[in-house]
């Protein structure tokens, strides 16, 4: 079970790496990856965060 968990949490951080080396490359718009980026590793209020995507979206 433990060896399950660690490929999964590895392939989790090389997913969400690729993706925000790819933004920055392309300097494409993602404000869902944006959005999850805030409120992971910035701290930031979940429910502020959605709601402010949610006006970008609309």
């Amino acid at each position: 079970m433990q060896s399950v968990f660690c490929f999964s949490w590895i392939e989790t951080r090389f997913i969400r790496k690729h993706l925000l080396m790819e933004k920055l490359e392309k300097k494409s718009k993602t404000p869902i990856i944006n959005a999850v980026y805030l409120i992971l590793y910035k701290n930031k209020d979940p429910k502020k965060v959605f709601e402010k995507l949610t006006e970008k979206l609309d």
